[in-house]
């Protein structure tokens, strides 16, 4: 549903031709199997067909897929829109509309009861660097980012100007729309504009550290 697809009626460019061999209009077909292996282990007789299909469309190069009409005419097509090049398999969330029995005890998390239960220690981003800085005399703090992106970014006065980089923001409407995807009610990225706070003096400097990053 999520595709852009070449009509209302085709998904994909239904129309293949191989321009190198002057063939147009040809036909391909590719069949794709998915099977669970057999609980003796020697066999695959079970299909598994609970899946989504998400077909992968792109331009192709008109010159190797295209009718032939691009290398003679100076206006040709470049480029095949929508050509099929994949599928992408993912298997159907599975929603029950009711889950089994649970403890109550399970449930329950106090001192002194233990159920088993442990948290997974938080996965630090690994394409940046973040340090922060605060001068000496405590006017400014310097915020430097490394890695996949490389930035200083100054702030002075008790004002945390940087909260309104263009990169910083865009970063932060990331962290906001994942929220949202996972079902969190924190609120859209279009809601939270913090020109006003990037003005606004504060009683000290934050702390400045990745997001999962011990304190």
């Amino acid at each position: 549903a999520t595709t852009e697809t070449l009509s209302a009626d085709e998904v994909w460019q239904p129309t293949l031709s191989v321009a190198p061999m002057g063939q147009h209009g040809v036909l391909s077909y590719l069949t794709v199997t998915l099977c669970r292996r057999d609980t003796d282990g020697d066999g695959w007789s079970t299909y598994v067909t609970d899946l989504t299909v998400l077909p992968q469309l792109t331009g192709a190069n008109a010159a190797l897929w295209g009718d032939g009409t691009a290398s003679s005419d100076v206006n040709g097509q470049r480029i095949v829109p929508y050509a099929l090049v994949g599928l992408d398999l993912a298997p159907v969330p599975d929603n029950p509309d009711k889950i089994n029995a649970v403890a109550l005890l399970e449930l329950i998390f106090a001192e002194g009861i233990s159920t088993g239960f442990v948290f997974q220690p938080a996965a630090l981003p690994s394409a940046y660097t973040v340090n922060g800085t605060v001068s000496p005399d405590g006017t400014s703090l310097g915020i430097t980012v490394g890695g996949a992106h490389v930035a200083d970014l100054p702030n002075t006065g008790d004002v945390l100007s940087s909260l309104t980089d263009s990169w910083v923001g865009q970063q932060r409407v990331a962290v906001l729309d994942e929220l949202q995807l996972l079902g969190f009610t924190t609120p859209p990225s279009s809601a939270v504009q913090l020109t006003e706070l990037a003005q606004t003096p504060l009683s000290a400097w934050p702390g400045v550290a990745l997001i999962g990053q011990p304190s």
